[in-house]
């Protein structure tokens, strides 16, 4: 272990990166492909992935590897870097230094491109992706959308007419979940499965939402954005309605 140098060019954590991400930043700044890296971390499976479909998992040893090519004790890594924790490395012999890639678990965080301007002030111009709790995110730093699929320059800049909007009703939506924490969640995605069906309907369609929508005649409405860009201010307000109904029918019962 003590052959394993640190590699020349340190490079900064982004919040709530992938592992696989952090590693093919780290590989370009070094001026490596990242599979060089991951032969340096110890074995694995040789097939080709996507970063935005699988995660990279390591074993106690090769999380120990990554430590000295990155200059960084495990415990900065660990609080960094989500898939590096006690309870996701890979269950294999102390010694064996292993990495393998996983697809995330249906029901848990999805993965999304990362901030574009974010990832450029870390130095790269590359895609990078990060965890979230929900389909989409938005970085509160640049006022960008963040979802599974990367967004061309024109829809960008359809957006950020958008956002003030956007940002207020996603501020909204994280107090009130905040404040009721699980259940909270729930009605939000009752709330969203309602409005979307109602705007999927033309004769149950607000006319605010028919004019807010005009910036984007040629996308997929059936996606997250620009979906949420156009219903999100009457989701958050329903799933505030549903949580008063139900305080007021527990408190008559």
């Amino acid at each position: 272990m003590s052959a394993l140098r640190a590699l020349p060019v340190k490079i900064g954590f982004l919040r709530a990166e992938t592992n696989g991400s952090y590693l093919q930043r780290l590989a370009w700044a070094n001026g490596l492909q990242i599979a060089e890296l991951l032969n340096r971390l110890g074995s694995g499976p040789a097939q080709p992935v996507r970063l935005d479909e699988a995660e990279l998992y390591l074993s106690a040893a090769a999380l120990e590897r990554l430590s000295h090519l990155t200059g960084r004790p495990v415990g900065c890594l660990r609080q960094a870097l989500r898939c590096v924790r006690e309870e996701f490395l890979l269950a294999v012999p102390a010694s064996r230094a292993a990495w393998s890639w996983r697809s995330p678990d249906p029901k848990g965080p999805c993965v999304l491109q990362g901030c574009y301007r974010c990832a450029a002030a870390k130095g790269t111009l590359h895609p990078v992706f990060i965890w979230s709790g929900l389909p989409w995110q938005i970085c509160w730093r640049h006022g960008c959308w963040l979802d599974a699929m990367p967004q061309p320059e024109d829809t960008r800049a359809a957006l950020h007419a958008c956002m003030p909007l956007v940002l207020r009703a996603e501020r909204q939506r994280l107090r009130f979940e905040r404040r009721l924490g699980s259940t909270g969640r729930i009605l939000f995605a009752d709330a969203l499965s309602a409005c979307a069906y109602w705007w999927n309907n033309p004769r149950l369609s607000l006319p605010v939402r028919i004019e807010r929508q005009r910036p984007f005649p040629t996308l997929d409405y059936s996606a997250p954005f620009p979906a949420l860009a156009v219903i999100y201010p009457e989701v958050v307000r329903l799933a505030q309605m549903f949580a008063l109904w139900e305080r007021q029918h527990q408190g008559a019962s």
